[in-house]
C-alpha cells in the first residue's frame, strides 16, 4: 500500500467530489483501514501464539533437567549410604578385602541370616555371633535400598540379603457371568401405558429379561351423540285463490307454476308418514334407501325420513308419475276462480342418534428372557508389588496391603 500515492489522488480529485462520490471514497478508506488493521492483528497473534508454545517448551525442558537433577541426587544419597555403612562395619574390626563368603538373608523386615563358609574355632564362632547381631542392626538403621550387600571381614566375606518390600499387595481378578442366548420375542400383548421398556447389560445378573413397548392408535370405544341435520323439503303451506283455467287444476311450488290434471292427487303427499309405505293419491312408493346426507325434495321427488343405524340416514321416496307441466299462467280462454295449492321450501330439521367411535393410544409390549449359565467371581491374592505375572494375567490392585 502507497498511502502518500493514496493521498495525492485525493487531494488531486477532492473538488470534484459530490455527495455519493464522497460518500464512497469514505467507505474505502475505511476498508483498507480494516484490512491494515487485520494485518496487524494476524501477525500479533501468530508472534504470540509462538511465544505461548516457546514458553511451554522451555518449561518442559526445565522441568526435564530438574528431575535428572533430582536422579542424581538420589545416586548420591545411595552411595553415601553405602560409604556409611561400610565405615561402620570397619570401626567393628572387619575388613573389607578377604576372601570366603557369608551370607545373611533378611527374608522378612530385619531378620538377617549368616552362613560362614570356613569352619572355625568356637572362639570364632561367638566372635561371629557379634558380629551378625551388630550388621544387622547396622541394616536396619541404615534402611539400605540395594537387596544384596558383600561385606569383607576377617573370618571371610559375608553376604546380606536385604528384602526392601516390607508388604504384601492384594490382586484381584473379575470373571464375568455367562448367559444362555436371548429367547426368541414373546407375541404382542396389551399392556398399561406406564410400563417401561428395559433393555439388560450383558454383565447384568439381576437383568434376564427385556421388554420393547409398540403404541398405536385404535379404537378403544364407542358413544351414542345426538346428531342433527337439515333437509330441503317441500310443504304445502297455504293456498290462494285465482282466475285459472276451467280444464286444469294448478299448483304453485317454489314461486312455479304447474299445471295438473288434479291438485288433489298432488295434495296427498301431505298425508304421507313414515310408515306409509304405499301409493297414494298420483304419488308412487319407490321404496326405502339409505343416505350419507339428507336428499332434497323436487317439485316430482319427496323424501320421508323414516330412521337412522350408525352412520346412514333412511328415507322413503315417492314419485309423482301424473302429468305435471312448468306453465306461466293460469289462465286460457275459459277461467274459473279456484283455489290453487302452494308448496314452499323449508329446511326441516331432522334429530338422530348416531353411534362415534373413539380413538387411544393402546401399548403393546413384547418380552424375552436369558438364564445365568454361571456366576462372575473374584478371585483374590496376595503377591509383592508390581507383580507383572498376576497384571498380565487380568489382576489389579485392590489397594489392601499386609505386612
Amino acid at each position: 500500500f502507497s498511502i502518500s500515492s493514496y493521498i495525492k489522488i485525493i487531494n488531486f480529485y477532492k473538488d470534484d467530489f459530490k455527495g455519493p462520490e464522497g460518500l464512497f471514497v469514505g467507505l474505502v478508506i475505511i476498508c483498507l483501514l480494516i484490512i491494515i488493521l487485520g494485518i496487524v492483528f494476524l501477525i500479533f497473534f501468530f508472534i504470540r501464539k509462538y511465544i505461548r508454545f516457546r514458553k511451554t517448551l522451555v518449561e518442559q525442558e526445565e522441568l526435564l533437567n530438574e528431575v535428572a537433577m533430582l536422579n542424581d541426587e538420589v545416586s548420591s544419597l545411595v552411595k553415601e549410604k553405602e560409604d556409611i555403612l561400610a565405615m561402620k562395619v570397619s570401626h567393628l574390626g572387619l575388613k573389607p578385602n578377604e576372601a570366603d563368603t557369608e551370607e545373611i538373608e533378611n527374608k522378612s523386615e530385619e531378620n538377617v541370616e549368616f552362613e560362614e563358609q570356613n569352619q572355625g574355632s568356637n572362639n570364632i564362632k561367638n566372635t561371629k555371633s557379634s558380629t551378625k547381631k551388630t550388621i544387622a542392626k547396622t541394616i536396619s538403621s541404615t534402611k539400605k535400598v540395594r537387596k544384596t550387600q558383600i561385606i569383607q571381614t576377617s573370618k571371610g566375606s559375608i553376604t546380606v540379603t536385604d528384602t526392601t518390600s516390607k508388604y504384601q499387595y492384594e490382586y484381584a481378578k473379575t470373571t464375568n457371568a455367562v448367559f444362555s442366548n436371548w429367547r426368541l420375542w414373546s407375541n404382542w400383548q396389551t399392556v398399561n401405558c406406564n410400563t417401561e421398556e428395559i433393555t439388560c447389560n450383558n454383565t447384568d445378573i439381576n437383568c434376564l429379561k427385556e421388554l420393547k413397548r409398540y403404541d398405536r392408535k385404535e379404537k378403544i370405544d364407542t358413544k351414542i351423540k345426538e346428531t342433527t341435520t337439515n333437509k330441503g323439503s317441500l310443504k304445502n303451506t297455504n293456498e290462494l285463490y285465482a282466475y285459472i283455467c276451467s280444464n286444469y287444476d294448478y299448483i304453485k311450488i317454489d314461486n312455479l307454476i304447474y299445471r295438473l290434471s288434479s291438485s288433489d292427487d298432488y295434495k296427498q303427499i301431505n298425508n304421507v308418514v313414515a310408515n306409509t309405505k304405499k301409493n297414494v293419491g298420483g304419488w308412487t312408493y319407490n321404496g326405502n334407501s339409505s343416505y350419507k346426507t339428507a336428499p332434497t325434495d323436487t317439485y316430482n321427488t319427496h323424501y320421508i325420513y323414516t330412521g337412522t343405524d350408525n352412520n346412514n340416514l333412511y328415507f322413503d321416496k315417492y314419485t309423482y308419475t301424473k302429468s305435471l307441466t312448468l306453465v306461466t299462467s293460469y289462465t286460457c280462454d275459459n277461467n274459473r276462480n279456484y283455489r290453487v295449492p302452494v308448496y314452499t321450501r323449508i329446511n326441516e330439521t331432522i334429530t338422530y342418534n348416531k353411534t362415534e367411535n373413539l380413538y387411544g393410544t393402546v401399548c403393546y409390549k413384547s418380552e424375552r428372557e436369558r438364564t445365568i449359565i454361571s456366576k462372575g467371581k473374584t478371585i483374590k491374592k496376595w503377591s509383592k508389588y508390581n507383580d507383572t505375572k498376576l497384571l498380565k494375567q487380568g489382576y489389579y490392585y485392590t489397594g489392601n496391603r499386609k505386612k
